[in-house]
């Protein structure tokens, strides 16, 4: 019976306060609808009432007071809650028990209690028991059902309700899925009562609602089954579901483009059982996106909640296996997960195209269908989509399916596995993008790595440059050498003082004896020499003291002389010769240490002279090059340009005679045609593997020449050319490989499909691209033209014809109509000059259909002028299709080698800012060392000049105090003297 459309759902809202009904119904209508909050005491004291679109349905809340409400009595809210029902239950009505996700204490218990009896027997049908909190669960890394088992109350409750329940984590209230489940489910247990199947509504999430399914147990497992049909878009999904249910549930039409946008579910009674079909959009549906498709297709699971008992993957019977069909198995397991093979069957449609053929044989011809198969616990079914009065074979699905769950344990896909296989794939996801990071990451840490070591060898090789080229002592070793001249200087200044002590003391020694003796020898001869002596002596001594004094080579010639008065004067030049004997070698220290200086700063005044040359040369050989380069790029363009002038003289002229041999041939070939345009004509057929390309040869040859049998992999391996008369004209017929072989290799098969030119030598008069009727235009048709112009050129399709097989499948449809349906099939028959034909293989004798083409094929020729596409065009068109692939390739190396020369110029601009930091860096570095080189040197200067100073002070200390001695010791002579 068909549904009528209902106005709405209503949701009523019940339990004890605080438990979260508010925040529920807030969660349910994905908005601020209800007020909610923390309290004590209970926020929602009357009923409120809010409504919204939810799941494309109109639904309404009623949000309650809660039990136990201290500010109302029983008998106010008994009363209340009466006034919900009457209100409520003019639609169809859902009770949601609320029970917060904690312990269900005996204060819950016996508020299910109260609220069961309110609602009575009847409305208990349609009452469901909703979780809140399932965002603690998460926490706690526990599924509601484990929550369910820790209580024995909790799940003899859940039991009375035949499994009646659902969680809520109110906290995220932007997530649909956990409300778009409620709804499923809640609708799909309306199916369980008739008395509200009336007034349920289709709508996206489910269309119609069985009458007679029963919930899953142990007792009636056998009386429902929920069966998802997936495959590729146009392998006969919906026609299959149709046949499975017996009744035309689906849309099924003949179209080039998807039927089936999203998916819906339908039911109904097959051999006293309940069954529900989900129907599915097609994989690779170019329309969708494919996260959208994904998503829709995903969204089967819930419609056949609480989760489908077998998923029937469907091919058509004549199917040839492609990379998109190796694809589909994976991409299932990827959205539902790796065990869903183990609940999946596979359906062949089309077996009225088997004709007596063994489908077992044809996937043993085909490993990959067969590996398939074997995935699938080696399930498979054969379907005549046309022949839907047969139910046997729709008994015959059943049953195996009735093996398949037997052999599952007596289960089936739950919505927590596709829950689980879900959150797997994200977390996988989540793995795979973070690998990618870490990869992204480890690259750019080697880019850095590789740089910072080009940097470091930069530097380190600018280092040692820098450090070859300046000499230089470091700072510890200008120290110690500070400290070794000191010391030197120090030991040899002490030295040479203690040796002139020594001597001064045997100078001592001697004038001591000698004053000795000149006093006896004046006391034995006083008398006689006092005159002289007072004369003479006083004077020369005074005389001689003087000039020793000034110069100690006098003084010792005095003490020869004069005896003990010059010797006096000899003891104080020697001890004015010992200071300036340390003052010249300190003065000698002083010298060299300059003369070093000085040396090396006529080193590095060469160095600097001979680097200015260096530079000097260097620039001078820069600029002769240079000149040299821009005479010889001036004397290449004009020898270019000379070249060019040539060449396009050449050019011009051989342009010139070809132009005037073609014409030429072209006026031959012409009056050749228009002598025997009728005489014969050449095709060649193009088109994917399976798509009826031999058959449609037979077909137009009126015989058997073309090996056509029903088989999963390409029949045709190679060109072959066969020959006819059809109506009286001699006709060939060139057969290809079909496009998208996978038994083949991409440039084999081009190589092989380029044959044919030659094989219709001097050229086919057409090309015929052939398509299913019942195709559907997916990537991989739209990728043919431009295979097609890529192999032989972007003129080939004004000698193209697009032919339609399987005409018989049209069953009274336009081809027009279909081909104003899907855009890109339009788009293509018109870059084909608007020429199309169909073609029914199947009735070879009908030979109106080939006379048909030809005259088609004729008024084609008559438009491009009465030729052919013939080998030349071929030829230059691979000669075009050559020089464009170098060209590629060209720009392909440009661009390579402008991304190298982009990378050695970061590389080198990283190098040379690294070089000049590092010079900078030296260069401040020399800097400072030669201002603590100066800094070093007035120190040394200072230290020797202070030096100096502190001996010669010392030295004029000593003199002065030599100086008094002798003039006590003269003046103590004197008094001797005197008396």
């Amino acid at each position: 019976m068909m549904a009528e459309k209902i106005r709405g759902l209503n949701v009523v809202l019940l339990g004890r306060s605080g438990i979260g009904k508010s925040a529920s119904g807030n969660t349910i209508l994905g908005k601020e609808a209800f007020k909610s909050k923390k309290s004590s005491s209970s926020v929602t004291r009357d009923v409120a009432v809010e409504s919204g679109r939810v799941c494309e349905r109109w639904v309404t809340v009623y949000d309650t007071p809660g039990m136990f409400n201290t500010e109302l009595s029983d008998h106010e809210i008994q009363k209340k809650y009466e006034e919900v029902f009457l209100r409520c239950e003019s639609d169809p009505c859902v009770f949601l028990l609320v029970i917060k996700a904690d312990r269900f204490t005996e204060k819950e218990r016996e508020t299910v209690k109260k609220i069961e009896k309110l609602l009575g027997d009847e409305r208990l049908k349609y009452t469901w028991i909703l979780f809140t909190r399932g965002d603690e669960l998460e926490e706690d890394n526990m599924t509601v059902e484990e929550f369910i088992n820790q209580s024995e109350p909790l799940k003899n409750l859940v039991q009375k309700y035949d499994q009646r329940y659902h969680v809520f984590n109110n906290k995220t209230r932007g997530h649909t899925e956990q409300v778009q489940m409620l709804i499923v489910k809640v609708l799909h247990s309306f199916s369980v009562f008739g008395e509200v199947l009336e007034k349920l509504k289709p709508n996206p999430l489910m269309r119609k609602t069985p009458q007679d399914i029963e919930p899953d147990a142990p007792a009636d497992r056998l009386s429902s089954r929920r069966i998802v049909l997936l495959g590729k878009t146009g392998v006969g999904k919906s026609a299959a579901g149709n046949t499975i249910l017996g009744q035309r549930e689906f849309i099924s039409v003949m179209s080039m483009s998807s039927v089936t946008r999203e998916c819906s579910e339908e039911h109904a009674t097959v051999s006293g059982r309940s069954v529900s079909v989900v129907d599915t959009p097609g994989f690779f549906d170019t329309q969708m996106r494919p996260e959208e498709l994904a998503e829709e297709i995903a969204r089967s699971v819930y419609l056949s909640s609480p989760g489908p008992h077998a998923f029937l993957i469907v091919f058509p019977v004549n199917v040839r296996f492609t990379e998109q069909e190796r694809q589909i198995p994976q991409m299932i397991e990827m959205m539902f997960g790796q065990g869903v093979l183990k609940y999946s069957f596979i359906i062949f449609t089309h077996g009225d195209l088997l004709e007596g053929w063994s489908v077992e044989k044809l996937i043993e011809e085909n490993c990959r269908f067969r590996d398939l198969v074997q995935q699938c616990g080696g399930r498979y079914h054969v379907f005549n989509n046309k022949d839907q009065n047969n139910r046997e074979q729709v008994n015959d699905l059943l049953q195996k399916i009735d093996s398949m769950i037997e052999q599952n344990g007596g289960g089936h896909y739950s919505n927590q596995m596709f829950e689980d296989a879900q959150r797997f794939r994200r977390e996988e996801e989540e793995q795979r993008l973070r690998e990618e990071e870490q990869r992204k990451q480890q690259e750019e840490r080697q880019i850095e790595e590789e740089i910072e070591s080009v940097m470091k060898e930069t530097e380190e090789r600018v280092r040692a440059e820098m450090k070859a080229k300046a000499e230089r002592m470091s700072e510890e070793q200008i120290q110690e050498e500070i400290k070794r001249v000191e010391k030197e200087t120090k030991e040899r200044i002490r030295a040479e003082i203690e040796a002139e002590s020594e001597r001064q003391r045997d100078e001592e020694k001697r004038r001591e004896r000698t004053i000795s003796g000149f006093n006896q020898f004046f006391s034995k001869y006083k008398q006689r020499f006092f005159l002289v002596a007072s004369t003479v002596a006083v004077g020369s001594f005074v005389a001689l003291g003087g000039a020793v004094a000034l110069g100690g080579a006098v003084a010792v010639g005095g003490a020869v002389a004069l005896g003990g008065a010059v010797a006096v004067g000899g003891a104080v030049g020697g001890a004015v010769a010992a200071g300036a004997v340390a003052a010249g070698a300190f003065r000698t220290a002083i010298v060299a240490y300059g003369n070093q200086r000085r040396l090396r700063e006529e080193e590095q005044r060469k160095q600097q002279e001979e680097k200015q040359r260096q530079e000097e040369k260097e620039r001078v050989r820069k600029e002769t090059e240079e000149r040299i380069r821009t005479e010889m790029e001036a004397e290449s363009e004009r020898m270019r340009e000379k070249q060019i002038k040539e060449e396009i003289e050449r050019v011009s002229k051989e342009t010139e005679e070809c132009v005037r041999a073609e014409v030429e041939a072209d006026r031959s070939e012409r009056e050749r045609l228009g002598a025997d345009r009728l005489s014969s004509r050449r095709l060649v057929l193009l088109g994917k593997t399976g798509v009826g390309k031999s058959a449609a040869g037979n077909t137009i040859l009126g015989q058997r020449e073309f090996i056509s049998v029903m088989s999963m992999s390409s029949v045709t391996r190679e060109c072959s050319e066969e020959h006819a008369t059809v109506s009286g004209r001699s006709v060939s017929v060139v057969d290809t490989p079909g496009f998208f072989d996978t038994q083949m290799r991409p440039e084999e098969l081009a190589e092989e499909i380029a044959r044919s030119v030659y094989l219709s030598s001097p050229g086919p008069h057409a090309f015929l691209i052939v398509f299913p009727v019942n195709v559907r235009f997916t990537e991989q048709e739209r990728q043919i033209p431009q295979m097609i112009e890529m192999m032989f050129g972007q003129g080939v399709l004004k000698y193209s014809f697009i032919i339609f097989t399987h005409g018989d499948l049209l069953e009274g449809w336009s081809v027009e109509k279909l081909i104003e349906e899907n855009c890109r099939f339009r788009d293509l028959v018109q870059q084909c000059g608007g020429r199309y034909h169909v073609f029914n293989n199947k009735d070879q004798n009908n030979r109106e259909q080939v006379n048909d083409l030809l005259q088609k094929i004729d008024s084609m020729i008559e438009q491009n002028g009465g030729g052919y596409y013939s080998n030349q065009m071929y030829e230059d068109a691979q000669r075009f299709r050559r020089e464009e692939e170098e060209q590629r390739l060209r720009e392909e190396e440009q661009r390579k080698q402008e991304e190298q020369r982009q990378i050695e110029e970061e590389i080198e601009r990283v190098m040379k800012e690294t070089e000049e930091r590092v010079r900078a860096e030296m260069k401040r570095e020399e800097e400072r060392r030669g201002r603590k080189d100066k800094q070093i040197q007035e120190e040394i200067e200072r230290v020797m000049k202070e030096t100096e100073e502190r001996v010669r002070a010392e030295m004029e200390a000593k003199r002065q105090r030599d100086e008094e001695k002798k003039r006590r010791e003269e003046k103590q002579k004197d008094s001797c003297v005197c008396s």
